[in-house]
């Protein structure tokens, strides 16, 4: 972080608080001991960012999508999850 709590490796960025268990922060201050916070912080918007990336391409992927029921009017979710993995 730099001075005003801005960040000059993101264009935008907002100062959010998050409220953790106890022991959740005992084993991050485990796991991060010794490290420079800013460190500690771009480890941890990693992990974020990789987690939000990963739930935004399963939203995309038909076979999380609805099941489909005789009579609905939607299509078969396998035919379209086998479309999206290998297009076809």
């Amino acid at each position: 972080m730099v001075k005003g709590g801005e960040r000059r490796d993101c264009k935008m960025s907002r100062k959010v608080i998050v409220e953790m268990p106890e022991e959740l922060v005992d084993t991050l201050q485990k796991l991060y001991e010794g490290k420079a916070e800013q460190e500690i912080s771009r480890e941890l918007l990693k992990v974020i960012k990789d987690f939000t990336e990963s739930r935004l391409r399963r939203m995309s992927d038909p076979i999380f999508a609805p099941i489909a029921t005789r009579g609905s009017g939607l299509s078969d979710a396998s035919e379209h999850h086998d479309k999206y993995l290998y297009g076809k």
